[in-house]
């Protein structure tokens, strides 16, 4: 009796479904894809900084003169970490996908986008703010130009 023969596992074989060539992300999914990390890493950088500066409560509670106890300036500045490092996990989730060619994506960046510039124009005026605008008003640019477009539509019709 003989085994029966698994298929060949080759990168070849993994890298065509239907006869069909896995589709190569074109410069501008590749350029938004790092820019996306880019910004990731700002975001992550600045949760461990926030973290790390958590022994400025203490210091907080002394310039406002007990008007802020340390505890709650602890617990502020313990949400601003939290909501910089999920900012950071979401962006990084997004730069993922970008590059897998998942059109959902595209969607995503034009939300962040109107988000981030809404959040500037009423009263947000910071540097991360912007640099938030600058890269989703970029990444949505190129993501939506042709070529990304018909990598995009590449991808869907693979699966």
């Amino acid at each position: 009796m003989t085994t029966p023969e698994l298929p060949d596992s080759s990168p070849q074989v993994a890298e065509t479904v239907a006869g069909q060539p896995e589709p190569v992300p074109p410069a501008p999914v590749r350029v938004s894809f790092w820019l996306l990390l880019l910004q990731a890493g700002f975001a992550l950088g600045t949760a461990l900084l926030t973290i790390i500066g958590m022994s400025a409560a203490d210091a907080v509670a002394r310039a406002t003169d007990g008007a802020v106890s340390a505890g709650v300036a602890a617990t502020a500045i313990g949400l601003v970490a939290v909501v910089f490092l999920v900012i950071g996990l979401l962006t990084l989730l997004i730069a993922l996908n970008v590059r897998a060619g998942r059109g959902w994506t595209r969607v995503v960046l034009v939300v962040v986008f109107v988000l981030a510039l809404a959040g500037q124009v009423n009263g947000g005026q910071d540097l991360g703010g912007w640099l938030t605008v600058a890269f989703s008003f970029l990444c949505t640019c190129l993501l939506f130009g042709p070529a990304a477009s018909a990598y995009f539509q590449a991808v869907k019709q693979r699966r």
